[in-house]
């Protein structure tokens, strides 16, 4: 789905091809097709650069620039040349950044910090940029009740106990995430289709939320706002997601096996298959293995298998583990890594990663462990 947490941390790319100067008088009102931003900024200096810079895919182009004056006041002023609303980006002195959403006839007041990057940003003026404020500040609560949790449980460490420490955490994080969830939802909801709405889906699990979100896809087809700023990349990234969900039939993979031969997940219909996304490199993942060897020995000669994916990118290391670890099952991989074209196909973006099939090739559980999955295994044998 669309980022701007992601897209803010990608490399930014100056093109003089969308570089506009600002222009007009800082008190003329602006006209009903022109946005305006008049800005003051802390720890100002004479002349100190002041940039909009416009969202591209996963770059940033500068699309209009200024001069602070010596009580560090600016206004840049102009029109948008695509659909809008859209989130741009306003740099002060290439040391504070805040994203700002303008629409055409936006008239806007900011504040930003010339020496502090972690400064208050401070921006108001429209209903869009309050609701975009109010999805600031659910991610505030979330921060903070994050850190509290951490603190609260790094202090209790020691009398807890490693296990019961761990358990613990990721319990009350587990509720926070919910809690998370619970208050973006409301302010999607409350907000409607938006870019806003948009921005804030980035705060939702895809897996656990992709009802919420699909409908929140739905919602901008029926509104007939495609055209806005991370629409079409929303729903497209939803539309892969819905292949590899819960109830959907497992897509097509095929890849070499160790002896350059190829292998297809199709050829082990009929069987119980649980395809493991892992790599050599991956200690999550070799920590997993002894649970799946276990689940494997016990039952493989029941009609379950394991389809093991590496993202490895070294062969000898690859072979290495497969032999140091006992997986004594299927195995296949291009040696691409994250590069791998079934990384995407199947979303997976972490590894461990893993997909429960059922006889038929259905996905009927991802990412099961433990009792939870030996379970599932046994209930799918028996069908």
């Amino acid at each position: 789905m669309n980022s701007f947490n992601r897209i803010l941390a990608a490399s930014v790319l100056i093109s003089s091809a969308w570089l506009y100067t600002s222009c007009g008088d800082k008190h003329e009102a602006p006209s009903r097709d022109q946005y305006q931003i008049v800005g003051t900024v802390t720890n100002a200096k004479a002349d100190g650069k002041i940039k909009l810079l416009r969202i591209a895919g996963t770059s940033l182009v500068v699309f209009d620039s200024t001069t602070t004056d010596k009580d560090g006041k600016f206004t840049l002023r102009g029109k948008l040349p695509e659909a809008t609303p859209a989130y741009f980006l306003i740099d002060a002195y290439e040391t504070q950044q805040a994203l700002v959403v303008l629409d055409s006839a936006s008239d806007v007041t900011a504040v930003l910090d010339g020496k502090d990057p972690q400064g208050k940003a401070e921006l108001k003026g429209s209903k869009l940029i309050d609701s975009h404020n109010e999805v600031l500040a659910i991610r505030e609560w979330f921060d903070n009740a994050q850190s509290a949790v951490n603190e609260t449980f790094a202090n209790n460490k020691e009398k807890m106990g490693i296990k019961s420490f761990s358990d613990s955490l990721a319990d009350v994080a587990q509720q926070t995430d919910k809690e998370l969830a619970t208050r973006v939802k409301a302010q999607i909801t409350k907000m409607g289709p938006s870019v806003v709405s948009l921005f804030a889906a980035g705060m939702l699990n895809p897996e656990r939320d992709f009802s919420f979100m699909d409908s929140l896809a739905r919602s901008f087809k029926v509104a007939k706002l495609g055209d806005l700023q991370g629409v079409a990349s929303f729903v497209e990234n939803l539309e892969r997601i819905s292949k590899v969900r819960e109830g959907a039939m497992a897509p097509a993979l095929e890849l070499p096996k160790a002896d350059g031969s190829m292998m297809s997940l199709a050829s082990l219909k009929g069987q119980v298959v649980l395809v493991d996304f892992w790599a050599s490199w991956c200690g999550p993942c070799r920590r997993a293995n002894p649970d799946v060897v276990k689940l494997y020995n016990a039952n493989k000669a029941k009609g379950f298998t394991v389809f093991g994916v590496s993202l490895d990118e070294d062969r000898d290391k690859w072979l290495e583990a497969i032999k140091k670890d006992g997986l004594t099952w299927h195995h296949v991989s291009d040696l691409k890594r994250w590069q791998s074209p079934v990384a995407v196909t199947w979303q997976v973006a972490s590894i461990p990663s893993t997909f429960l099939l059922d006889k038929t090739g259905k996905i009927v559980g991802r990412n099961l462990h433990g009792p939870e999955l030996e379970a599932k295994v046994q209930e799918l044998l028996k069908q």
